[in-house]
């Protein structure tokens, strides 16, 4: 579904009349800002065309699957970017992948920028892709730990002494390898914090060499967690300051 402008939950923000709702792909594609601030549930969101993506005091989003932000628009124009900006008192919870850039190399440079707030990652956060990308973290929480499980696991198999099912409830552990991946292939990626917390399940920065990675932390605080080989990884033009 197409987004206009204005308010999320508004049926005039939607180029059908219609609010997508938690089995529906939204789109923001165009020089305009949705704003969130009630409860948004959507299964992926794909931005670009120099919008920007608001949550505000009071605002939630739950993306279930895939956040590519950046991807919607013409590189050619210089229209393929995209920002997410989350402020104080909101969240944002996205159970699997976010992108903070696109795919294609000749797109423009792409941003999140958390002002407060919590944004709560499951699987991992790709900051660069084909294209730059840029966290800007001045307050709130980043976590990117990966959400604990729900309910209970599965034992055994069908058929063993001591098979027990999963319960109706169950939902399975994410992110548990290298979450925070900056500059991972051919576009740069920048993390800079000034403010608040970024915890993160393992690291990686340049992972194949062809772009830079570069992480500027002038305060706040940087956890990183992982008692694993590669918890974190660093190739060159990588960057620490």
């Amino acid at each position: 579904m197409l987004f206009r402008s204005g308010d999320w939950n508004a049926t005039g923000s939607w180029a059908l009349g219609v609010v997508p709702g938690s089995a529906d792909m939204a789109k923001i594609n165009g020089a305009t800002t949705a704003t969130v601030s009630g409860v948004v549930n959507v299964n992926k969101i794909t931005t670009g065309g120099t919008s920007t993506l608001t949550v505000d005091s009071g605002g939630s989003l739950t993306v279930a699957s895939d956040f590519f932000v950046g991807e919607a628009g013409d590189a050619n124009a210089l229209t393929k970017t995209g920002t997410i900006q989350l402020n104080p008192g909101s969240q944002i919870t996205a159970p699997t992948i976010v992108m903070i850039g696109s795919w294609n190399a000749a797109a423009q440079e792409s941003f999140l920028n958390i002002a407060g707030g919590t944004f709560t990652i499951g699987t991992r956060i790709q900051v660069g892709s084909g294209a730059a990308g840029t966290i800007n973290l001045s307050g709130g929480t980043l976590d990117l730990t990966g959400i604990p499980a729900v309910g209970t696991a599965q034992v055994g198999e069908v058929g063993d002494d001591n098979y027990v099912p999963a319960s109706d409830d169950y939902v399975a552990a994410t992110g548990t390898w290298q979450n925070l991946r900056i500059g991972d292939t051919a576009g740069d990626g920048t993390v800079n914090i000034t403010g608040g917390e970024l915890i993160t399940y393992g690291m990686r920065m340049n992972f194949n060499n062809s772009g830079n990675a570069k992480i500027n932390l002038d305060g706040g605080t940087l956890r990183l967690l992982g008692n694993f080989a590669n918890a974190f990884k660093v190739r060159d033009n990588s960057e620490f300051a």
